[in-house]
């Protein structure tokens, strides 16, 4: 499920059904974004998907060739963590470019700004990680003799909680409090107890959320192991 492939099908899709008339091509974008959505919750979900759309990664010049190779053998880096390391390192030779600077005439200014950019366009979880990568890339420079000044040292990263973001999983008796407390005496809140206990459902991929009755005020919800996970919990 691919966007060449979703274009594709909704092409066909539409065109025997409308047969040429003018809202064929309202038509295709709204399937078109409909199976985007359902291709990025599987994905979420952990079903294994192709790229949406292929990015062919640009050639690296020499200089990110070699940090690419440091950071392989003397930090043992993954590779996500090596794609963030060169998308940052050239994020900064850019930005040095675009001010006609060089390499070897960094400074910490050219640090700051580089930060104070990024802040701006991205949370401060991912400008925490981007400052990290920069930390090594500067480090590396002075290692190889690129760069004279320590300036690895002077890269200020912003600090964050790790609670500030909601939980990603939620206690069953939490979720079993918040299905009671949805009122279902009318449509709306039927539709919200609805959402929520499809979410509820897939809470967790090795367990099922069953309900003794979706009809009266007293629901009572219990979770329950599937053969499936008995079996692996055995194990």
């Amino acid at each position: 499920m691919t966007a060449v492939g979703v274009r594709r099908f909704t092409q066909a899709y539409a065109g025997p059904r409308l047969k040429g008339r003018q809202s064929s091509g309202n038509s295709c974008n709204l399937a078109n974004n409909a199976l985007h959505a359902w291709a990025c919750a599987l994905a979420a979900l952990g079903t294994p998907m192709p790229p949406w759309r292929d990015r062919p990664a640009p050639a690296l010049s020499p200089l990110f060739k070699e940090y690419c190779h440091y950071r392989r053998v003397h930090n043992g880096v993954s590779e996500r963590t090596l794609v963030r390391d060169v998308e940052t390192a050239r994020g900064f030779v850019e930005q040095l470019s675009r001010g006609r600077k060089s390499i070897p005439s960094a400074a910490l200014t050219d640090v700051d700004a580089f930060v104070q950019r990024l802040a701006t366009r991205f949370s401060t979880r991912t400008v925490a990680d981007a400052c990290s990568s920069l930390r090594a890339f500067l480090g590396f420079l002075q290692l190889t003799g690129r760069l004279v000044t320590d300036l690895a040292s002077g890269v200020i990263a912003p600090r964050y909680r790790t609670d500030e973001r909601p939980p990603r999983t939620l206690p069953w008796r939490d979720v079993q409090r918040i299905l009671h407390s949805i009122s279902r005496s009318k449509a709306p809140g039927k539709r919200d107890f609805a959402i929520m206990l499809l979410l509820a459902a897939l809470w967790s991929g090795r367990s099922r959320s069953t309900c003794d009755s979706i009809g009266g005020p007293g629901l009572a919800c219990r979770r329950t192991e599937s053969p499936q996970a008995k079996d692996q919990g055995a194990d």
